[in-house]
């Protein structure tokens, strides 16, 4: 799946962020990588289950942070809608939801 992900209260509340996911799953497991504004990117690895995916971004090297989230898969496996948090190494604070698009 490479989705896109729009939404989410990152930084100030209402702030939005635009970033791409490229994402693989392998049975039960999803890995992949993500590149966001400003620079950022990362890994993503999770599992699913059923329409249920589990996962931690990792986000690095630039302000380093782990982010532990979940989502549901819609019914026709073109979306995810979910919410992740954490904090990264510049000491912000992160609680966003998300919507992620298949392309």
């Amino acid at each position: 799946m490479i989705a896109t992900l729009t939404g989410g209260n990152v930084g100030p509340v209402g702030y939005q962020i635009t970033g791409v996911f490229t994402l693989v799953q392998t049975g039960s497991s999803v890995a992949g990588t993500f590149v966001g504004e400003g620079g950022l990117t990362g890994t993503v690895s999770g599992t699913v289950s059923g329409h249920t995916v589990t996962f931690t971004i990792t986000q690095g090297p630039t302000c380093s942070g782990t982010f532990p989230g979940s989502g549901t898969i819609s019914s026709g496996n073109d979306q995810i809608n979910g919410s992740y948090s954490g904090s990264d190494s510049c000491g912000e604070t992160i609680s966003a939801t998300f919507t992620a698009y298949k392309r």
